[in-house]
């Protein structure tokens, strides 16, 4: 049955929906579900609280229920941004083509919803699906020429193995904001591309700008032992492991310097720790059998 609604109750409605997001935004989830299901009471299609019921629940993570919600707020209204929410609930639910088809009837619906384009390369990214992420990423471009977008789009180029594309993104960005990260980025190209004199430039440059990264300081260290830096490149392990001390993959990575050094009983020692913190690890495993040999 349907019921007209007055001024009265519509401003009813509107006052109730808006009691409903408060509730919500101050993580009083049971008071906002009793506000969204009492405009659903007097108004069973009212989109915008089968929209919010559908954020409420899935934010309590009641897929399903919030999957319904949405495809219900759609039927009484299909605007772009119920689209987008209903593709991003069933990426939890593991929908995977209907999440894509969804992401794309939010563009399609609003070509100038940045957010959902966002949302539709990073759905794309986590599907390792680079080539269709790229485009996107360049549509966002073409729209908004943001340097987080080309940064973005190299980053998918160097997923699909396109360092030298990736390298002509990234060289008219190291004047931009987040230098530190194009330099990082270039610095893995010219890695991949055994490069290593670039790379080891890239990865200072990048240091120089962001010296508490980690990541980019592994990369620096992995370089110098690509490019036969040995001591070097034990300086940084060194450094790594001061940082992180219970971390294993900075004690595999400086036993196997120690190992192309020959100081085969410290590298033991350092395997020795990780297997006591990691009893199986496989690559500590070899390392051992590769000592134990060499020893017989």
């Amino acid at each position: 049955m349907t019921f007209l609604i007055n001024n009265f109750d519509m401003n009813k409605l509107i006052e109730l929906n808006n009691q409903g997001v408060t509730h919500f935004l101050n993580q009083r989830f049971k008071e906002a579900e009793d506000s969204y299901n009492q405009v659903l009471e007097m108004d069973a299609h009212n989109a915008t609280a089968l929209n919010n019921l559908g954020l409420l629940y899935h934010q309590q993570k009641h897929y399903d229920n919030a999957e319904k919600s949405f495809e219900e707020a759609i039927e009484a209204n299909p605007r772009p941004s119920y689209f987008l929410n209903l593709a991003n609930v069933q990426v939890f639910l593991k929908k995977w083509a209907t999440a894509e088809k969804n992401y794309i009837k939010a563009c399609e619906l609003d070509p100038k919803n940045v957010k959902a384009r966002i949302s539709l390369a990073r759905f794309y990214e986590a599907q390792r699906l680079f080539s269709k992420a790229a485009d996107v990423w360049f549509s966002l471009i073409m729209q908004t020429n943001e340097t987080e977008y080309k940064i973005n789009l190299a980053g998918n180029k160097m997923a699909m193995g396109q360092f030298e594309e990736a390298l002509a993104i990234l060289s008219n960005l190291t004047d931009q904001k987040d230098a530190a990260v194009v330099y990082l980025q270039i610095g893995v190209c010219e890695l991949n591309l055994r490069n290593y004199g670039l790379a080891l430039l890239a990865f200072r440059n990048s240091l120089g700008l962001s010296p508490d990264n980690l990541a980019t300081r592994h990369y620096l260290a992995v370089t110098l032992l690509s490019a036969g830096e040995y001591e070097k490149a034990l300086d940084e392990f060194d450094f790594l492991l001061k940082m992180e001390p219970e971390s294993i993959k900075f004690r595999l990575d400086k036993a196997s310097v120690l190992l192309a050094l020959q100081r085969t009983g410290e590298a033991k020692e350092l395997i020795d720790q990780v297997l006591q913190r990691d009893p199986g690890n496989k690559k500590a495993d070899k390392y051992l059998t590769l000592i134990n040999g060499e020893e017989k």
